[in-house]
């Protein structure tokens, strides 16, 4: 290394030692009157020294340079951890509500997709009433369902087939004269049957048959009706009561069945 010293100076070349000290690294000084010229040798400590405040290479040695690199370096780090987990965040929230609106249209794609479904169902299936089903169906095969049809119902069941419909439940039958299902209130099934109870348990049906029944059953209906009489019981068993009017529709569904020829005897 070769440094350059404006001064007043002699003339002349001198030897000299890094510091003063023999034991260094020599230097050798050109004196030309007002400029003074060293030259140091390449492993001088000296050499070495200056070269960590000239040198980026080696100007990490200083004690400051490290405190202000390890501080740039924290700064650094910090901003880009805060920046990273922000973007980070944010790219959730959005999965977030991508995810909300992939539910929404999945929600929205199953129910269109069962109103499909319905619409098809309902293009072959029929619903009638429990006195058609009697009618179309007969007596024995109308009994039969009934036993077929569970005993307990949810509001819809899928797997039953069942639905509501103005409070009564609904039941889905596979019909046997057409391909189409028929769709049969099942209160109304059972209310028929239970007409017929009724009337075999108050005027003997299959005793006395049921034309017979039936006009017996009429005539003390009507004489019930002009005494005001609302509720009554059975001749001989104090247990078994009913109202007039749940008889006059028992009276009615029978003998409804009885005029199309549809007989619990059939």
């Amino acid at each position: 290394m070769i440094t350059v010293q404006i001064e007043m100076c002699g003339f002349g070349i001198k030897r000299r030692w890094e510091f003063g000290d023999p034991r260094r690294a020599p230097i050798t000084v050109l004196e030309m009157g007002f400029i003074k010229v060293c030259k140091m040798r390449g492993d001088s400590k000296l050499v070495e020294f200056m070269r960590g405040y000239a040198d980026d290479k080696e100007f990490n040695w200083h004690p400051k340079v490290r405190i202000a690199r390890r501080k740039a370096e924290r700064k650094a780090y910090s901003y880009y951890d805060n920046h990273y987990k922000q973007q980070i965040r944010e790219l959730f929230d959005r999965q977030n509500v991508d995810r909300q609106k992939q539910y929404e249209l999945e929600r929205q794609n199953k129910a269109l997709l069962a109103v499909i479904e319905l619409k098809k169902e309902q293009s072959y299936v029929y619903t009638m009433t429990g006195i058609e089903y009697f009618q179309k169906y007969g007596w024995s095969h109308a009994v039969q369902s009934v036993s077929r049809i569970p005993s307990e119902y949810n509001e819809y069941s899928p797997d039953l087939k069942t639905v509501v419909v103005n409070g009564n439940f609904r039941y889905a039958m596979a019909a046997e004269i057409s391909k189409k299902k028929t769709e049969v209130y099942v209160t109304e099934l059972k209310q028929i049957i239970e007409s017929e109870k009724l009337l075999e348990d108050f005027f003997n049906l299959n005793l006395v048959g049921i034309e017979k029944g039936l006009s017996n059953a009429k005539r003390e209906m009507q004489d019930m009706e002009e005494q005001g009489i609302v509720e009554f019981n059975h001749r001989f068993d104090d247990d078994l009561t009913c109202t007039t009017e749940r008889m006059k529709l028992a009276i009615a569904q029978i003998d409804h069945l009885y005029q199309n020829n549809i007989t619990k005897s059939e």
